[in-house]
């Protein structure tokens, strides 16, 4: 059966929807990073109030949410999650698609991300969906691969 996806901004009510699908999406990589992954830590409602934060709904309840943050060397997708139960259904392609669209609109040529080495599940995502890998490095004390898309 096909899910209908709604977008749309995140609103101050939805964070802590927000911080539950990232623990739930992320919580797996804790053993093995030996500390909780970047999403986890978040502010989301500063998220929210500062950068482009959309949501992913199907039937009103939110499914995946995407952070897009606009730095001083361009924009970065800084947090992408989706709800485990409604991983491998599209929703995070659907969201992905949206956001570009989004930086499209905005006159953005590319957007940048990052994630965890040990991450090997979302790192084969990005290069499926068209990012490559730029360096590999220590940031905030997490060891980082950065990609980067063109659009």
């Amino acid at each position: 059966m096909t899910q209908i996806l709604c977008f749309r901004f995140a609103t101050p009510e939805d964070t802590s929807r927000l911080a539950l699908i990232a623990f739930n999406a992320y919580q797996h990589y804790v053993p093995l990073m030996k500390r909780k992954p970047a999403p986890m830590l978040a502010d989301y409602a500063e998220h929210v109030e500062s950068d482009i934060c959309f949501v992913a709904s199907v039937n009103k309840l939110i499914v995946a949410f995407a952070v897009l943050v606009e730095k001083v060397d361009g924009w970065w997708l800084e947090i992408i999650a989706t709800d485990p139960a409604q991983q491998n259904k599209g929703a995070g392609a659907e969201l992905l698609a949206h956001c570009e669209k989004f930086l499209r609109a905005e006159g953005v040529s590319y957007y940048q991300l990052y994630t965890n080495e040990v991450m090997s599940g979302p790192y084969d995502w990005y290069i499926r969906s068209g990012f490559v890998e730029t360096r590999r490095g220590t940031q905030d004390g997490f060891a980082r691969i950065f990609m980067r898309k063109e659009l």
